[in-house]
């Protein structure tokens, strides 16, 4: 059980957000987003969110961006080591958990359909009871399934943005061709990023001989949704398609019948190149089992904050989750 008031927070490689919730059931209070650039660590960060709540809390359930293993964990997109028992004694908390960052944003997806919070890309199947999964792009690539065992919830976090990505036809060989390597690989994650826009953009204009200015991941999006830049255009284009290809391989591998759902902060942006019909027609191109994928319903997060609401969720029910945390308690508390 998590002493309430509970501090809940989801810790990415550019922002962190932290919301305050009272007691079990309520809904978070409102939340305080912070640089991760801005702080020297996150004890630092902390103490200022805390400057802005109404009550001290009590214990803090923190997701972070990385791989949780431990109660100290070294995150992979920002240069801060979250050590659960130092938060604990420099906050006076009683007790501090450590989760990976997506694992509440699945955990939120147990409860959240069409009417809530989500939008259907493609036609509109209904989620069903089976395994679901979240995927997310944004600074990072971030997996998760949550798998129905009996009542509750299993919570599998993964490190499945990590995985090799290979070219699959001929455009895709010629953009491979300029792709610049992460760690001497193509990753998922080294694609379906906000880093990854950037190097696919230049990628594509390598093609034909091109040099950018530029590769920011914002401006690469304005751009190619609003048709002035060719280049930019075909990089959302094979974003979407790129992402479609994924998201069913993933599916396949957690037999995800109950949906997946795409979070992060890229995807909600890229709507209107979703529904263009290329990432449900590369979710779904996976012969033989083409028909078991038409039937799984994609849908877009567009609930503010949801791993925010995942970790709520937790807090209030920590029973309805399997789910791994490391961390710190207070002795005798």
């Amino acid at each position: 059980m998590y002493p309430f008031p509970v501090l809940v927070g989801d810790i990415g490689g550019t922002y962190a957000r932290f919301a305050s919730l009272a007691a079990p059931g309520e809904a978070p209070g409102p939340p305080v987003r912070v640089e991760t650039a801005t702080h020297d660590d996150p004890s630092a960060a902390l103490r200022e969110v805390c400057s802005y709540l109404a009550s001290p809390p009590r214990s803090a359930i923190l997701a972070v961006a990385g791989r949780v293993d431990g109660p100290v964990v070294h995150m992979t997109n920002a240069p801060w080591t979250i050590d659960a028992g130092r938060l604990g004694l420099d906050l006076g908390l009683e007790r501090v958990a450590l989760l990976n960052d997506f694992a509440p944003v699945v955990m939120a997806c147990a409860n959240i359909d069409s009417r809530d919070g989500a939008q259907a890309i493609g036609w509109p199947v209904r989620p069903g009871r089976g395994a679901r999964l979240a995927i997310g792009a944004g600074t990072g690539l971030g997996v998760a399934a949550l798998l129905p065992v009996g009542p509750r919830f299993l919570v599998q976090p993964t490190e499945a943005g990590h995985i090799d990505f290979g070219p699959l036809d001929d455009r895709d060989l010629a953009i491979w061709a300029h792709l610049e390597r992460a760690h001497g690989r193509v990753t998922a994650e080294s694609i379906l990023s906000g880093p990854g826009l950037g190097r696919l953009y230049r990628a594509i204009a390598a093609t034909g001989g091109a040099e950018v200015a530029h590769a920011d991941a914002k401006r690469i999006v304005a751009d190619g949704l609003a048709g002035t830049d060719a280049v930019a255009a075909e990089t959302l284009d094979r974003f979407a398609r790129y992402l479609g290809r994924y998201a069913g391989d993933m599916a396949l591998v957690f037999g995800a019948v109950g949906g997946v759902f795409l979070a992060g902060g890229i995807a909600p942006r890229l709507r209107p190149v979703l529904e263009r019909g290329g990432f449900r027609a590369a979710f779904a191109a996976k012969a033989p089992f083409e028909t078991m994928l038409r039937d799984i319903p994609s849908l877009l997060v567009t609930a503010p904050d949801i791993a925010l609401r995942g970790l709520a969720l937790l807090a209030a029910e920590p029973d309805g989750f399997i789910v791994a945390t490391h961390g710190w308690m207070r002795s005798g508390a």
